[in-house]
Order: structure tokens, then C-alpha cells, then sequence
């Protein structure tokens, strides 16, 4: 069987697609060879050529809604797009196509579904995007990885089985077996997020005495790094600071907290992981997306939110102060998010390319 990946661009969505390709590569019976399709441009670029994936490239662009110059000129790119997704689906003549968000998955997905291909898309988000409710009305399976996108896609196409994450995330020790000193993890998502590291370094003076009972690990996106590492070592704070990390399961493994962003699959990875988090969303994110995907922990219990407007660095040291005189209220958080876990996720979908690689393995496009 043949199956193409189509997107990227962030982590959130170029992970769920390699974790579902682990799970059919690794858990799988069937023979399976697969092309992932991205950006230049996408995290994608860097990433699959490290971690030795088959991948191609297209030249596609953020479509962008609002200026008439500007959607042109997103337009503009479109054919050139649609034909080159063409020209690699007819050269690898996969059996089934798998959209996992980001701009590449746009012209594949529809070029696939065109061809006659078994087609179906990962929704992430609570909120779908534009791309993917555009493709919902041509391909044949929406995998739903956060509740609350029933309503926008045709219902007997759309299915939550949660966000297809590593399967090493779900075999971590829980909060309360975590030695040594009370660790906070750090991080904006694969991209970093500048507020987020401005909070959390300015929370250094306002620890005080607890600046010695916590260890920080911070990952600050590539732009962040130089200035982020200063800081920790002009201040002499306990900290582990890194630009990114391909290895999250080991990164979640070490934290007892989370102070992070609320993409889609971050909140995923911290229910697998059952770590208690506070969760700042992005607050330009497209129809609140990110302020969505929170609720789904929030409302278990597995963690609190916070808008970005209303923190300081100072409320944010008080939270880590917090949190650290409370370890069985940490520790029970934790448990209620790992509740909210799917672990199941990338099997299901992997079972149903499997199905449709099965049914059209002999055909030709």
C-alpha cells in the first residue's frame, strides 16, 4: 500500500500525521510505503528530512482573507499548487491520502479527492479552519482530534477519536512519581511564543525564596533562544533551556507543571501525558481556536486558563508559588487530564487507511 501525508507548516499538524505513520509502521500488518507532502517553508522541511521520512514539496502559500492585492496574490499561486500536488499523486499513485492541516494539505487533499482517491483529513481543533471545511464537503473521512467541529462538517463523515499523538506519551509516570525538584515546563509550541517567554523570565524576581525549590524547562523557538538563555544565567535561575525538541515524551517525562500555549496538539500531548497545566491561548488565533481546545481540559478539571491580557509576570510567579506549595492538588490535576487522553487515536485511524488501502490496493488512478 501507498499512502501520501499531505501538511505541516507547525508541529501540531506535522506530528499527528507522523504519529499515525509510527503506529501503521511500527503496530501495523500491512506493507506500507509512504511520501509526505509539505512546504519549503513548513517545519516539515527541517524535521522529516531528520527523522529520514520520504517527502516532497509544493509551492503553496498562506491564503490570505483580507486585502484584495493580497488575495490575489494568494490566488495567484493556487494552479501552480493544484498541478504540482497532481503531478506527485500521479507519479506515486498512492492507494489513500491523509490531510493533516497546513497550507500543503489544501491542493493535495482536493487533487486527491478529484483522482478518485480514498481521501480523509485530520481536524485538530476544537474550531476547524477554513482549509478544512472547504475539503469536509469533498473527502471521504474527518477524524476529529477535540470535540466541538461535529456541527461544521457532514456528520456521517466526521468522527472524534482525539489527536493521533506519540505512543510513548501515554506510558509516562504520573506527576506524583516524578523525583527531585519541582519542575515547570515552559513553551509556546513548535514555534515558540515570545509572551510566554517574557512572562516567565520576568516571573524570576518575583519567586523570591521559591526561586531555589523550582527547575525550569524552557523551550523558546528559535528567535527567543539567545536572549531567553541570558536571562536564566544572569539571574542564576535552575533551567534547561532549548531552541526545540523533536523527543516531547522525554521533555514531559521531567515536568510536574506546564505553563503553555493551547494548540490542538499540545493539549493533546498533555492529556496523554496526564500533566496539569496552566494554558495561555494564543489570543489572535482564527475563531478563538486555541481559547476552545483549553476548555477541553479546563472543563475536567486537568487544567486552568488564563488570558494573556490579564497576566503579569508577577501573577504568574504567584501561580508557580502556587502550584508548588500544592502537589496533591497538582498531582490530582494531572490525573484528571490524563482522563481526557485518546490513546486509541492514531489505531483508529490507521485501521480505516488500512481498510481503504485494502479496497483499492490493485487499482490504478
Amino acid at each position: 500500500m501507498r499512502l501520501v501525508i499531505a501538511g505541516g507548516g507547525t508541529g501540531g499538524h506535522l506530528f499527528s500525521g507522523v504519529a499515525v505513520w509510527d503506529h501503521i509502521a511500527k503496530k501495523s500488518d500491512v506493507d506500507c510505503e509512504a511520501l509526505f507532502i509539505g512546504t519549503k517553508n513548513g517545519i516539515e522541511a527541517e524535521v522529516l528530512p531528520k527523522l529520514g521520512l520520504p517527502h516532497a514539496f509544493i509551492p503553496v502559500t498562506k491564503f490570505r482573507r483580507s486585502g484584495i492585492f493580497s488575495k490575489l496574490q494568494s490566488a495567484s499561486v493556487l494552479p501552480f499548487s493544484f498541478a504540482s500536488a497532481v503531478f506527485l499523486l500521479l507519479r506515486f499513485r498512492p492507494h489513500v491520502v491523509l490531510g493533516v492541516g497546513g497550507y500543503a494539505a489544501g491542493p493535495v487533499c482536493l487533487a486527491s479527492a478529484l483522482l478518485g482517491i480514498p481521501t480523509a483529513i485530520i481536524e485538530q481543533n476544537a474550531a476547524p479552519g477554513f482549509t478544512n471545511r472547504v475539503l469536509g464537503k469533498w473527502v471521504e473521512k474527518i477524524f476529529l482530534g477535540l470535540p466541538g467541529g461535529e456541527d461544521r462538517f457532514p456528520r456521517h463523515r466526521a468522527e472524534f477519536v482525539g489527536n493521533p499523538v506519540r505512543e510513548a506519551l501515554f506510558s509516562l509516570p504520573d506527576v506524583g512519581e516524578i523525583a527531585g525538584k519541582f519542575a515547570v515546563l515552559a513553551f509556546g509550541g513548535s514555534q515558540g511564543a515570545q509572551k510566554i517567554n517574557e512572562l516567565v523570565t520576568g516571573a524570576f524576581e518575583h519567586l523570591g525564596e521559591h526561586r531555589a525549590s523550582v527547575r525550569f524547562i524552557h523551550l523558546t523557538g528559535r528567535h527567543d533562544y539567545r536572549w531567553v538563555k541570558e536571562a536564566y544565567e544572569r539571574v542564576g535561575v535552575d533551567g534547561d533551556v532549548f531552541e526545540f525538541r523533536n523527543d516531547m515524551e522525554n521533555v514531559y517525562r521531567m515536568a510536574h507543571w506546564v505553563i503553555s500555549r493551547s494548540g490542538a496538539l499540545t493539549v493533546s500531548e498533555l492529556a496523554a501525558s496526564g500533566r496539569p497545566s496552566l494554558l495561555i491561548p494564543y489570543p489572535f488565533a482564527v475563531d478563538d481556536h486555541q481559547e476552545k481546545n483549553a476548555a477541553y481540559l479546563v472543563e475536567a478539571g486537568g487544567a486552568v486558563m488564563a488570558r494573556q491580557a490579564s497576566l503579569s509576570s508577577e501573577k504568574v510567579a504567584a501561580m508557580i508559588i502556587d502550584a508548588l506549595a500544592n502537589r496533591e492538588g497538582i498531582n490530582a490535576m494531572g490525573k484528571k487530564a490524563k482522563s481526557c487522553g485518546k490513546p486509541d487515536a492514531a489505531a483508529k485511524i490507521a485501521g480505516w487507511i488500512a481498510e481503504k488501502g485494502k479496497e483499492t490496493n490493485d487499482k490504478k488512478i
